[in-house]
């Protein structure tokens, strides 16, 4: 794509272009998600705002095969959101559904290498700075402004090799060296396998071009030694004089034992996850259950898996940590077809091309291509293309990447005509999301005002949750907390309400069931009681509490043998739980699932 040249239009957009890329750090408490609805709704604002600037000047476009696959890809995935939703969150369709586009913002904007690395640079820099000053607050793993120290890791991973264009094109400063070792002890500080695993992948795939290329020569290593072993030492300091910090980092390390690596519940519990998604695959293998399926549909698959093994941990998760499995799950093999499509047509377009490019231009995408490998890999380990900041930086550096090619197409025919209709397409298909998720951003809103006068104890959090149904109906978190708040002040027939309603968002909760149960024992319905604890086992088999509740509910109906079953079932999972007053008392109210 090609805009008419307007120095001021075109700076303007820069800016933007960099804003959209700050607003990756932002988080409010506006949100009831405060770090990922946050990024995403201010990046669908910027790129509105991008495309509506484009609209006013003359644009040209190139059409490409990778440019094609790339558009199916979107109208596949926007057409199952609209026609087969499973009531996702808004973040999560907020992120699924506009940051895509980003894409598109990527090939317009006319991107200055240097001044956009050292953006980058500056946000590293300052998430890193943030993520040490929590360290020295007693948070184990930083997470920055990113609410999961996963999240963070991606980000800075991710920046690496932009990081590394810099020393090697640009001035080999003190503060380039310092970012780079930080961005390394930050990882390890961090833990995450699959984070350190994808980075060390895409870090060797850069590191060979660089070797292959001589650019090592470039920094000049004789030079920065002093500077190199100075940083060094100022980490080191650091690690040794925040309380915790280096015990931290040291079991961090030593997790990469294999003995303790394949035991460790991160590795078991994903496989729970990877098996459930194998068997959502299985009953709807082409076109998926539709947006948002893992969450509706989750705990559903992973009961089958409980029931095999005792063992094995209850998960409530809205991703199964392995994009593909996600993507396969919810678009089918189909959705999964057109991405790897998308990603292979892109790399070949690069590479069919790549002989057209100066050293730096080659170099660069290099380096954009090794921060895509980090997320491609790490694709296999958690979900960077289903949240941010990972998601919107993989869609920009596809924009980029695709951008450094196609200005050297000039055999291609441009239709300005065509470009016009092609863009207010994609400007009403925006606004048309952005007017679809409308009343569950309003929503969430509500919900976040209810977060805060529940920490006051506040008459007024039952008001900003029930205001927060009223506008959007498919509110789970608002009438789920709305239960619980009921309960709290042992208001029983409309905490049960809001439960059931709950339940009619996602029927395969098991904390709204159980809760539900739960509470009729505690009012003495023993008929409903037996019906939502079998209902909760049936989700959740080797829940400890439920088993117990079950069978001092058939002890006390006189059902003697079914009644010591379930105990003894609860006692055989979790010997070291159950002591003999516990059997005999009415266990207290409380969630059982992890959150």
């Amino acid at each position: 794509m090609l805009i008419k040249e307007n120095k001021y239009i075109l700076k303007f957009l820069e800016l933007l272009f960099l804003f959209l890329f700050l607003s990756l750090l932002f988080n409010s408490n506006t949100f009831y998600n405060s770090y990922q609805l946050s990024k995403s709704f201010s990046i669908t604002i910027c790129s509105l705002l991008i495309f509506i600037l484009f609209l006013m000047n003359q644009i040209t476009i190139k059409f490409t095969l990778t440019l094609f696959v790339f558009l199916l890809f979107i109208f596949y995935i926007n057409i199952k959101n609209f026609f087969l939703s499973n009531s996702p969150s808004v973040s999560y369709s907020l992120t699924l559904f506009i940051i895509p586009f980003l894409f598109f913002t990527a090939t317009i904007v006319k991107i200055n290498f240097k001044k956009f690395c050292y953006f980058i640079c500056g946000l590293v820099l300052i998430s890193m700075l943030y993520g040490f000053l929590q360290t020295t607050l007693n948070i184990q793993k930083p997470y920055s402004f990113f609410g999961n120290p996963i999240f963070f890791g991606e980000f800075i991973a991710i920046s690496f090799p932009l990081i590394i264009y810099l020393l090697l094109f640009e001035k080999n400063n003190l503060l380039l060296i310092f970012i780079i070792i930080g961005i390394l002890f930050t990882l390890l500080l961090i833990g995450s396998k699959g984070v350190l695993s994808s980075f060390v992948i895409a870090s060797l795939f850069l590191l060979y071009y660089i070797l292959k290329q001589n650019l090592i020569i470039n920094f000049k290593i004789k030079n920065n030694l002093f500077k190199i072993f100075s940083v060094l030492f100022l980490f080191l300091i650091f690690l040794f004089f925040i309380p915790n910090l280096k015990k931290t980092f040291i079991d961090n390390i030593k997790s990469f034992n294999p003995k303790i690596l394949f035991s460790s519940p991160s590795i078991i519990n994903r496989a729970t996850m990877w098996k459930s998604a194998i068997n959502m695959i299985k009953e709807k293998p082409v076109f998926g259950f539709g947006t948002g399926a893992v969450r509706y549909f989750y705990q559903k698959y992973q009961s089958e898996i409980l029931k095999k093994n005792q063992n094995l941990t209850f998960i409530k998760t809205s991703y199964v940590h392995n994009d593909y499995l996600q993507i396969t799950a919810e678009f089918g093999i189909i959705g999964l077809f057109l991405f790897v499509l998308f990603i292979i047509s892109l790399i070949y377009f690069f590479d069919k091309n790549s002989y057209l490019l100066d050293i730096k231009e080659y170099f660069f995408s290099i380096c954009i291509i090794s921060s895509l490998i980090f997320i491609l890999c790490e694709s296999f380990f958690n979900f960077p293309l289903f949240v941010l900041p990972s998601s919107a930086i993989f869609f920009i550096c596809s924009g980029i990447l695709y951008s450094i090619i196609i200005k050297y197409q000039i055999y291609l025919k441009e239709n300005k005509f065509f470009s016009n209709v092609f863009l207010v397409s994609i400007l009403i298909f925006i606004t048309i999301i952005i007017a679809y998720n409308t009343k569950p951003i309003i929503s969430n809103i509500y919900s976040a005002k209810a977060l805060s006068e529940g920490k006051k104890n506040s008459p007024m959090e039952a008001y900003y949750y029930q205001k927060a149904i009223t506008i959007n109906k498919n509110d789970y978190i608002a009438s789920f907390n709305l239960g619980m708040h009921y309960f709290l002040k042992r208001d029983y027939e409309n905490s049960i309400k809001y439960f059931k309603y709950a339940l009619s968002i996602y029927p395969y909760s098991a904390d709204a069931i159980y809760n539900i149960a739960t509470i009729y024992k505690s009012i003495d319905e023993k008929k409903q009681s037996e019906e939502f604890f079998k209902k909760t086992l049936e989700l959740y088999p080797n829940n400890i509490q439920a088993n117990l509740n079950l069978g001092k509910l058939y002890l006390n109906l006189g059902k003697t043998e079914e009644g010591l079953k379930y105990i003894s079932f609860a006692k055989q999972i979790a010997p070291n739980y159950i002591d003999t007053e516990q059997l005999i008392k009415v266990l207290d109210f409380k969630e059982v699932t992890n959150q």
